[in-house]
């Protein structure tokens, strides 16, 4: 797969993360949710949950049913670009 093409797909994978963080709101989700709405390998979606804390657009919280479990949450930053990834989810007609 050219690196091009594998970019994309990344981009694209990010973009269907940022969705369910954005239909789940306000209630947190945890990697096998985002996994079961999306099909997304659980590497891709481990990597793609490190780079969203990193920049701020999600923040784990403390999972009160098992405290073992890491669930996430977006931030007011991440609303606003969930919002987005939301409405081009929507126009590409993809489902979660």
């Amino acid at each position: 797969m050219s690196k091009s093409l594998h970019g994309s797909i990344y981009a694209l994978n990010w973009m269907r993360v940022m969705n369910v963080f954005f239909l789940s709101h306000p209630n947190a989700i945890n990697m096998p949710g985002i996994y079961s709405k999306t099909e997304i390998t659980n590497s891709h979606i481990h990597k793609i949950i490190q780079e969203l804390e990193s920049i701020k657009m999600i923040k784990e919280i403390e999972n009160p049913g098992d405290k073992r479990s890491k669930i996430f949450n977006l931030t007011e930053k991440g609303l606003i670009i969930a919002e987005s990834s939301n409405k081009i989810c929507e126009v590409l007609k993809w489902e979660n």
